[in-house]
This record gives structure tokens, sequence and C-alpha cells, in this order.
């Protein structure tokens, strides 16, 4: 008996709860003013409040590694006239400019177009040059056998076959 009592109950709460969902779609598809959502679930926003930043940062810390350097510095004040015809242009100095890590692996000879290949690997990729091609800026000049001759501006740098 107390089984039956339960399926009981549990058959009006499940036809109970499909009679209000039924209700509901019926009432929100043939009444057009109903609501979709209730006014008790909507919470008004909260008006935002504005705060000054109190933050405040001490940064008049000591030297961390123990190193006192202090430099004075002493103001003088002079006045240069200049004259433009006396000022020279002058081009600045030349940077140093560094040789491209290259590894000339040997020559192919083009029987065809009468051209000479040289085999280069760099640390991105391998190369196939001929002579007139750039590399990192420098032009390849002369291809051998043995060697390799590429030159940026006036400085000639020759790199041996490993």
């Amino acid at each position: 008996m107390n089984k039956k009592h339960t399926q009981i109950l549990l058959l009006i709460t499940v036809i109970s709860l499909w009679g209000i969902i039924i209700y509901k779609a019926y009432n929100f598809l043939y009444n057009p003013e109903s609501e979709i959502v209730s006014n008790s679930f909507v919470r008004p926003a909260k008006q935002a409040q504005e705060e000054t930043d109190t933050l405040r940062l001490l940064l008049n810390y000591g030297d961390p590694f123990g190193i006192q350097k202090t430099q004075t510095y002493s103001v003088i004040n002079t006045s240069i006239k200049l004259n433009p015809k006396n000022l020279r242009k002058t081009e600045p100095p030349a940077l140093p400019v560094s040789i491209p890590a290259l590894n000339y692996q040997g020559l192919i000879y083009n029987p065809k177009k009468s051209v000479n290949v040289g085999i280069v690997s760099s640390k991105k990729e391998s190369l196939l040059l001929k002579q007139g091609d750039t590399v990192e800026g420098w032009v390849v000049k002369e291809l051998r056998k043995d060697s390799l001759s590429i030159s940026h501006k006036n400085q000639v740098v020759w790199i041996r076959k490993k």
C-alpha cells in the first residue's frame, strides 16, 4: 500500500508540472501582453559610485645592490653664436657591419645556362645563390669550388667550404 501511495503522489506531481508548463506556453503564444519574465525576478541595477583612488606609491628605496654612486652635475651657462656658413656637413661614422654566419657547402654548375650556383646554409635556411644575389645585405661576388666571396660596401669576405 505504501508503494502505491508513492506512485500516485509522483503521478500527481508530474501531471501538475506538465500542466503548468502547457499553461505557460499557451498563455505566452495566445496572449501577447503577457510578460516573458516577471518583475519579481528583475533586480534594479546598483548605482555606480565614484570613488577616488587612494593608492600611493612610496618609491624612495635604497639601492638594492648596495652600490651608492652619486653623481653631481654642474650647469655652465654659455652662449655660442653659430654661423651656418662655417658649419660643415659631415656624414655619420660607418657602423661596423657584422658578417653573416654562413656555411658554404659547395658549387653546382648548370651547363644549360652556364651559371655557377653555390649551396649556402645559414642559421635559418639553406640557400642556392648565384653571382649577384644578396644575403643579409651582402652581395655574392664570386663562387669557386672551395670558397665563396661576399662583399658589403668596400669590405670583402671569403668563406671557405667546410
